[in-house]
């Protein structure tokens, strides 16, 4: 069945969309520029961290290590992070009970091309009280828990893109490059793909 010819009104009406459809169809095919970043904001930084916790360790059966309630903080003068986490733990110390205490770290990020992910690099612990222990015991254990923490958390995924997601920026003709830590978050830097 033949469809009736279209009326002068809507044939008026179909030219009008046809132009203002062609300048979003030219978008697809590259006419507007690519983008250079993109950002995911603190919030979202720390959402994806948080799917960590808690995290436990075990440290050649001396210490069994709790470590939760991750908070965050921009660092963008050193493009790092600031990490703070609530400590629990046994062994190392007399007291049955285990003890608990804070910890304080920074670290960097990096982008893992392989893995479509933002990991933590560089952890380096700041600061490390326990509850209740002079301050000559509390640094004999941060010695010792030191590495245990920092080490526990490099290369920690914070950000993982899908499959789709990258398929999506490389049709763009881009791929991520660097990072930097901003005052409202994560800038990803975007470059051309190579030819």
């Amino acid at each position: 069945m033949s469809r009736p010819p279209a009326s002068p009104a809507r044939r008026r009406l179909l030219g009008q969309a046809g132009g203002v459809l062609l300048p979003w169809s030219m978008l697809g095919a590259g006419c507007i520029s690519p983008p250079r970043e993109f950002e995911i904001s603190q919030a979202q930084l720390l959402q994806g961290l948080g799917a960590h916790f808690p995290l436990r360790r075990r440290l050649a059966g001396l210490v069994e290590l709790e470590a939760d309630h991750p908070r965050l903080r921009l660092l963008p003068e050193r493009n790092r992070l600031a990490l703070a986490l609530d400590l629990r733990g046994t062994g190392a110390l007399p007291g049955p009970s285990g003890w608990t205490g804070v910890t304080g770290l920074s670290t960097g990020l990096r982008f893992d091309r392989d893995q479509a992910s933002v990991r933590l690099d560089d952890v380096a612990l700041e600061r490390l009280e326990i509850d209740g222990l002079s301050s000559a015991t509390g640094d004999r254990l941060a010695r010792l828990l030191g590495p245990l923490v920092s080490g526990g958390l490099q290369d920690l995924v914070v950000r993982r893109f899908s499959e789709q997601a990258m398929a999506r920026v490389h049709r763009r003709g881009v791929r991520p490059a660097g990072l930097r830590i901003t005052a409202t978050g994560l800038v990803v830097d975007l470059e051309p793909l190579p030819s």
